[in-house]
């Protein structure tokens, strides 16, 4: 369901060029889903130099392969290259900051953090009018598809929304 939960928020990921940030969570789930549906280019950023490596020669095995590399970041700054379509954080632990101003106005932002407040990047990309997913984006999704797949009924993700945002205090 998270993989559904993705492509429902984001839609199909063929011919975009992809970062995915962190190596942490889910980060493996989320990129070996954008590379089976051949992206133009999947970049993954890390500070996390032996997890970088390996998460690069794990999905290294997969299809479509070659249009992969690894951005090993040394500082707590993150440029996010300029011709990016999609930025996923798979980063929970504040693997580094992103300078939203220099973001191109077409990209879209994947936040997989779900807490109890707006994320930095989430209120600044908001700010700039981008366009974000959420955690909570993504956590309805998920659930949604999980209760639909089981019991065959639609859920109202909006009601779900507003009950996930009143119970996290967001």
């Amino acid at each position: 369901t998270r993989v559904g939960a993705l492509r429902q928020a984001v839609g199909n990921f063929a011919s975009r060029r992809v970062v995915v940030l962190g190596v942490g969570g889910d980060a493996l789930t989320l990129a070996s889903t954008v590379l089976v549906e051949s992206p133009t280019s999947l970049a993954l950023a890390s500070r996390r130099e032996t997890e970088l490596c390996e998460l690069i020669s794990r999905l290294g095995e997969l299809p479509g392969s070659d249009v992969l590399t690894s951005i090993p970041l040394t500082t707590g700054d993150f440029t996010v290259p300029s011709d990016t379509d999609v930025l996923i954080v798979a980063a929970s632990d504040g693997e580094a900051r992103i300078d939203v101003d220099s973001l191109p106005a077409e990209i879209t932002i994947v936040d997989t953090t779900l807490q109890s407040s707006r994320t930095e990047l989430i209120k600044a990309a908001a700010s700039r009018r981008l366009q974000i997913v959420d955690g909570v984006t993504l956590a309805v999704n998920e659930v949604a598809l999980a209760v639909e797949r089981w019991t065959g009924q639609s859920l109202d993700r909006a009601a779900m929304r507003d009950s996930v945002e009143e119970f996290l205090g967001i």
